[in-house]
């Protein structure tokens, strides 16, 4: 699939719901969801039918010139009912500069009359690597500072992705915990270290500003 050819109706099936995934996909379609006028994001855990209001009204505004209108819904779960069936006509009608994408666990989560509308494509899930803590203490200094810039700073996380990728990370850490040998108190330095993180990350400290302390404290 390519960004600027994909159009109409998507359901994007990603058994783990990794946001990191999800979105490092969207910059492959070439789909921008940031200063992007023509975007419309959804994120709410419960989607109900004034949502799909507004997804009417986002189409019946046009686009910049050669531009798309782009729906995403990256909690497709917490469609009610009323909203699926609210949904139905604004998906048989996208014009080829309308695209929405439904993004959701398991595709049997929705009604058959949403899924019979929409293309489906699984995201195949890559082997995690869940080794990441061990390989950071591998580096200096300035190595840790190279990952940084040319490894995570690219990807321009935001606020609730860098909150997943940190809860990964206090997984890694616990499992550590877990094994033991010679680590536990290694392994309570990553947790506290990681854990504050994350609230300097949920006290809206930009997401870089968090990454470069952490990779420097851990």
């Amino acid at each position: 699939m390519k960004g600027k050819n994909l159009s109409g109706a998507h359901l994007f099936i990603d058994s783990s719901k990794n946001k990191l995934e999800f979105n490092s996909l969207l910059e492959k379609l070439a789909i921008k969801k940031t200063n992007n006028p023509d975007f419309f994001g959804i994120e709410e855990e419960t989607v109900g039918i004034e949502k799909t209001r507004e997804i009417k009204k986002f189409f019946t505004i046009k686009g910049e010139e050669g531009k798309k209108r782009i729906v995403i819904i990256e909690n497709g779960e917490g469609l009610t009912p009323e909203a699926q069936n609210s949904l139905l006509k604004t998906l048989e009608e996208l014009s080829q500069n309308q695209l929405i994408i439904i993004l959701v666990s398991k595709k049997n989560i929705l009604l058959p009359t949403i899924i019979s509308r929409c293309q489906i494509s699984v995201i195949k899930q890559k082997k995690k690597n869940n080794r990441f803590l061990e390989k950071l203490a591998l580096l200096t200094l300035k190595d840790r500072l190279i990952l940084i810039e040319e490894e995570i700073a690219p990807k321009k996380m935001t606020k609730n992705e860098l909150i997943l990728f940190l809860e990964e990370l206090i997984g890694e850490a616990q499992q550590q915990l877990i094994e033991g040998s010679g680590k536990s108190e290694q392994a309570k330095h990553r947790i506290d270290k990681i854990n504050h993180a994350c609230k300097l990350a949920r006290a809206n400290i930009s997401p870089q500003s968090v990454i470069d302390w952490l990779m420097i404290s851990l």
